[in-house]
Parts: C-alpha cells; structure tokens; sequence
C-alpha cells in the first residue's frame, strides 16, 4: 500500500510525528488493517507511555458495516489492548439518540451479543418497514409520502425534510419529485474553520497528502501542501453541476459514501 511505503522513509516518519502529537480516530470499528497499521505509526505505544502523544479512538462494534470493503470490527478489541496495553476503556451505555422503540428493534436485528443501551427518551411511535426493489423505487416511494403529508394534512414543502445517510441517495428523491414538486434542495454542511486558536488538522486519504509533503512532494502538480484544501469553504454547487457529478466516474475509494 502507497501510504505504508511512505512510512519506510526515516524522514517521512520523523516529520510527521513532529507535526501530530494528538490523534483522534472515529468509527474506529470501520478502520480496515492498513489504517490500523497507520494509527500504530503515528502514536507508538512508547510515545504514549512517555506522554509525548495522545491518542483517542471512538468506535462500537455494534455499528460495524464496512466489512464487505476491508473493515476489521475486531480491531476495536483484544487487538487493541494487545498492542496499547495501558488503554483506557470508557463505555457510554445512555443513549439520548433514539427512542426505546428503536433501541428494541436494533437488539432484535443485532443479536444478544449486542451491548444494550439505556434509552433515555420516551417510548416512541411504532416502526413502519416498507420494502423497495432499488433506488428508484424508494425515491418514488418518498415522493408518494411527501404528496400524502400535502393532501391529507396541508404541509408545505417549506416544512418538509428528508434524511438520508449518504448524498448519492438524494437523486432518487430528487427525481422522483421532479417536475411535479419545485426542486428540492440538498445542502451540505460547510463549517467554517475557526478565527482563532489551534484547527484540527484532518488526515483526508489516509495520510496521502502529508506522506508526500513530509518525503518533499507537496506542491507539486496535484500535490497541495498539508492543510490545503481540508475543510471546504464553498457551499453546495448548483442542481446541474451535482446531477453531471454524479454522472461522473466514480471514486474506487469512496465506495458506500463517508458517514
């Protein structure tokens, strides 16, 4: 793998432990064994005993869905404490997300070897599931309810808000309301960088960027220099220029979407 070559440079290696001394690993659960191997080389256990790195991951087993490209939940376990002995475990067991009805549902799906969570929400309404056969007919079926909420019940389209969990789902829906419906609009979340203090410092494309910057590759054509285009600041891009994105080849490395 590219990036663990890298590593094989003494001064790659040097570089980048001078420029990272905190390191934070979400969904650690979908880390794949090549991004294990980085988390070990960015924070060696040695470093964390003498307190000259810190290192935070955040992961549950019970959400472990990437298997199919790479992701090794087990990681999150005996491996873990294995190779970071003097890791701290913290379990959070209230949850303040969903109701009981679905942390019911989940334990059913899951299995008993589940962790169980205690809700802290109220008993919600009862699940609905609707089955589809593919993209398309869920967006219809998404469209249907939209129209039903304005026939029976006067909401307007102002007021209605669909959630789904990648963006590549958005252009079902959206055709499915087009040209009956105004378009709808799928914004994205652009946080501004902070005015002051310290940014973190995301590693986009495991280590990429900052693995050719630190063996003195930044700058060159297609390589920005580390911080150059982490966080987007532009908003969303026009209806058209998404639908010919989409329309596009895609990313073999963003297989599923990101979370």
């Amino acid at each position: 793998d590219e990036e663990l070559r890298a590593w094989e440079s003494e001064a790659a290696r040097c570089a980048l432990s001078r420029r990272f001394h905190h390191i934070l690993v979400d969904e650690f659960q979908d880390t794949n064994a090549t991004q294990y191997e980085l988390v070990k080389l960015l924070a060696p256990v040695d470093s964390l005993q003498k307190g000259r790195r810190s290192l935070f991951l955040v992961g549950d087993p019970d959400q472990a869905i990437y298997g199919w490209r790479g992701a090794i939940p087990e990681q999150l376990g005996e491996r873990l404490r294995t190779d970071y002995p003097d890791l701290k475990v913290l379990t959070l067991r209230d949850n303040y997300r969903s109701s009981s009805t679905i942390l019911a549902a989940a334990r059913a799906v899951l299995g008993p070897q589940s962790r169980r969570l205690r809700p802290m929400l109220p008993h919600g309404p009862a699940l609905r599931l609707h089955s589809v056969l593919g993209p398309t007919e869920e967006g219809e079926l998404v469209a249907r309810q939209i129209r039903r909420l304005q026939a029976r019940h006067g909401v307007p389209l102002s007021e209605v808000a669909v959630l789904v969990r990648t963006h590549a789902q958005t252009r079902a829906i959206e055709e499915a309301l087009e040209p009956p419906q105004s378009p709808p609009s799928t914004p994205t979340c652009n946080r501004p960088l902070p005015t002051s203090g310290p940014a973190p410092h995301p590693l986009h494309r495991p280590g990429r960027t900052h693995l050719l910057a630190a063996q003195g590759g930044a700058g060159r054509a297609g390589v920005p220099a580390p911080g150059a285009g982490a966080v987007g600041r532009r908003g969303p891009a026009p209806h058209h220029q998404r639908a010919q994105a989409r329309a596009g080849p895609r990313d073999p490395g963003q297989a599923g979407g990101r979370r």
